[in-house]
């Protein structure tokens, strides 16, 4: 089981520049996007803040799981 979602490849650049672009699937309908396609491409978000954003929930989790098990 791999510990994040993406894949850990290295590139020639192994940038995380948040402007990379990436090659979407084409629509079905040409000129027409989906709010999420749209949301993604609008995000300022590297991949380096995402995979950072889930460990810190990761750990929020596993601190309030504990904290639970503990206090009953």
């Amino acid at each position: 089981m791999t510990t994040n979602l993406w894949d850990t490849t290295e590139t020639e650049s192994s940038s995380t520049d948040a402007t990379a672009t990436t090659t979407a699937a084409p629509s079905p309908t040409a000129g027409e996007q989906s709010p999420l396609d749209a949301a993604i491409e609008a995000s300022s978000w590297s991949r380096a803040d995402i995979e950072l954003a889930l460990q810190v929930v990761q750990v929020a989790l596993l601190a309030i799981w504990v904290y639970h098990t503990y206090h009953e």
